[in-house]
């Protein structure tokens, strides 16, 4: 695909399958920019992508926290150097449909504070470019919804100082397993399923926190809203996840639905060894920060 801005009469393209940068542009600025900004865009996330993906990998194997100390100073100072090129482009660019372009990559790695800023700048400065007004006014309802689902969220599923309340579901033998039984140590109560995509990709985090303070009075209770408890158990064994699993295969008819009230997964608790919750909605680098915070003051 060879993405063109029509500003000029005549536009010459070359085409050059043999060549990495398989395309040249001439006639068209805009239609230079926005070439320029697609090669060099490409190049720099994907140095972003692989230092994130190495960082990903060192975790899920419990390497020592000076080494991902160190991949993780990498993997930001890659995303601000991505970052900032993006907004130099979005400030440069000679028009808004450029602007627009690069806006709409922007908003993949820009923090949110620095995204609205370029947008209402972007708004601002072409004030008449239809394109920038509807992505403004799409990135507004966006910032509506989520608000909404927060704040019902904070209502319904404000777990955090309150005791958590006792679950009794069967593990994959029949063995009933309650959360009680796990008092004494700290438990994350993790909420999952086979069939949630979402959930599959959080897993590795998962493993990795359990791997590295499994030791240290840490364990997890998967509770699964699966419905056949044959693709419950391959996802159990194709995830490793070697910490006990209950469901009563309910879907979202399942008892933890009842008595956590969340509307989504996946979604879990942390829970001291008093059984009050600790934290909640701990996902990524969440869990892993939530983790240290208890474990290696």
């Amino acid at each position: 695909m060879v993405p063109l801005v029509n500003d000029v009469e005549n536009i010459t393209v070359d085409i050059d399958m043999a060549n990495e940068k398989f395309y040249t542009v001439a006639g068209s600025v805009a239609s230079r920019e926005l070439q320029d900004f697609i090669f060099t865009y490409d190049v720099k996330s994907i140095s972003a992508d692989q230092t994130m993906n190495q960082l990903d990998s060192l975790k899920r194997i419990g390497a020592p926290d000076s080494t991902l100390l160190n991949l993780t100073n990498r993997k930001n100072e890659a995303l601000k150097e991505l970052n900032e090129y993006m907004k130099r482009m979005m400030t440069d660019a000679s028009q808004p449909v450029v602007a627009a372009f690069v806006l709409g990559r922007s908003a993949k790695t820009l923090p949110q504070p620095e995204f609205e800023t370029a947008l209402n700048s972007l708004t601002q400065k072409y004030a008449g470019d239809s394109n920038l007004a509807e992505m403004k006014k799409r990135y507004n309802a966006y910032k509506e919804q989520v608000a909404k689902i927060k704040e019902q969220q904070e209502q319904q599923n404000a777990w955090i100082g309150k005791k958590a309340p006792d679950l009794i579901l069967p593990d994959v033998n029949g063995k009933k397993v309650s959360i009680a039984s796990f008092k004494g140590k700290y438990v994350l109560v993790d909420f999952w399923a086979s069939w949630c995509p979402p959930c599959r990709a959080e897993n590795p985090n998962v493993v990795a926190a359990f791997n590295k303070y499994k030791d240290k009075n840490f364990t997890i209770l998967g509770v699964s809203l699966d419905k056949k408890k044959e693709n419950w158990i391959q996802a159990i064994k194709e995830d490793q996840l070697k910490w006990t699993q209950v469901s009563d295969l309910a879907y979202w008819d399942s008892k933890a639905v009842v008595a956590f009230n969340f509307t989504g997964i996946p979604y879990n608790v942390l829970i001291d060894p008093d059984g009050t919750v600790v934290g909640e909605a701990l996902r990524g680098e969440e869990l892993e920060n939530k983790l240290h915070e208890i474990f290696l003051k």
